[in-house]
């Protein structure tokens, strides 16, 4: 093969390359389905604080992109005239846009405009397309100067979707960056979006499992192992996770892979305790108190101060029970959870949380102490 094969990381580096460099190059990545496409054109966005838009073609018609025409009338030309504003005299057609394609002609950026499935939408909505990425316009509408231009498709072999071929004037004028699964892009991925631990281990012990297609209905991919860590974090403790989860994790997961996976959240000590048992049940629930000062007594750090940056991203606001857990944990574990609450506004209106709270803006002045020493 003379096309270049990138992992996710790689892919990634290359397009922030390219949207430095030649920042109007539209371009295609090219992957099967589920492997991280999209995730890897948001974090980019998200990484540099821009904008981004997302537009799904399957499905789509070329009125949803270039707009629905709207006639004018002759009262409209009247007015114009007694305006005294120049034009033709007579009834012109305008496109109106829909929905969030308009910012990128009312904005300057910057920006990711991001067309998905482009090989999946029906070939006449790739004409406004050619114009955006040949001209920067549509119908006279000019886009921001700051925005750039991405695109998806799925490999014309991906048999989890039905493809439609493209025309070689509209696909040479795109760079194509081909997408290949690589695990340990994507462990290091799912370790600093704080993916369910049992999630984490089984990819790791099984990296072939990455990408997988185990029936004509279910392939596991990238996309589907994110599934299944939200599906482990939504039970509210590790017993619920034994009693009510396997049918659940099995059907996201298929039949073995399901079985193996909660074996591994009933045996794996990390994953005893998720963010929610904090945030639900911490000031009431004695047993899980207690199992977070064993492991403190017994000096796991790197697993607490994981589970304090999971907590961390995971809570929506302070409660008794992210407070208590805070307090709890040694000052160098909970930076992450510090430094949220110097940022924030807590309700001090009860008396357990305003107790509790003094308890740990002391424990704060004490860290910084520490530091300062």
């Amino acid at each position: 093969m003379e096309e270049l094969e990138l992992t996710p990381a790689q892919a990634k580096e290359a397009i922030r390359f390219f949207f430095d460099r030649m920042p109007y190059l539209p371009i295609l990545l090219c992957g099967p389905s589920g492997i991280g496409k999209t995730d890897i054109t948001r974090q980019i966005a998200s990484e540099n604080q821009w904008e981004y838009l997302d537009i799904r073609l399957a499905g789509m018609l070329p009125e949803d992109l270039r707009g629905y025409p709207k006639a004018e009338t002759w009262t409209d030309v009247a007015a114009r005239s007694n305006l005294g504003i120049r034009g033709v005299r007579r009834p012109q057609i305008e496109y109106v846009l829909v929905d969030k394609l308009t910012r990128v002609f009312e904005t300057e950026g910057p920006g990711i405009l991001d067309f998905e499935e482009l090989n999946r939408a029906h070939p006449d909505t790739h004409q406004p397309i050619f114009q955006l990425i040949g001209d920067r316009a549509m119908d006279g509408r000019v886009m921001g100067g700051q925005w750039r231009i991405i695109g998806s498709i799925n490999p014309e072999d991906d048999r989890n979707y039905m493809v439609n071929a493209m025309d070689m004037a509209f696909t040479r004028r795109w760079l194509t960056i081909r997408v290949k699964p690589d695990v340990n892009s994507w462990l290091e991925y799912a370790k600093q979006n704080f993916f369910h631990p049992a999630v984490i281990e089984y990819v790791k012990a099984n990296p072939s499992m990455l990408f997988k297609p185990l029936t004509e209905r279910l392939t596991l991919m990238p996309a589907v192992w994110e599934r299944a860590s939200k599906l482990l974090y939504s039970f509210k403790s590790s017993q619920e996770i034994m009693t009510k989860g396997l049918i659940p994790i099995q059907l996201t997961l298929g039949v073995s892979v399901g079985l193996e996976v909660l074996d591994m959240a009933s045996k794996n000590v990390c994953v005893s305790i998720t963010p929610m048992d904090i945030i639900r049940h911490y000031a009431s629930d004695k047993a899980l108190q207690g199992a977070i000062r064993e492991k403190v007594e017994a000096g796991h750090m790197s697993e607490l101060a994981r589970l304090a940056d999971a907590l961390s991203l995971t809570m929506e606001e302070w409660n008794i029970n992210t407070i208590l857990f805070a307090l709890d944990l040694p000052n160098d574990t909970c930076q992450m959870l510090i430094s949220r609450l110097r940022s924030e506004v807590v309700d001090f209106s009860d008396p357990e949380m305003k107790q509790a709270l003094a308890k740990l803006y002391l424990k704060m002045d004490t860290f910084e102490m520490d530091e300062a020493i």
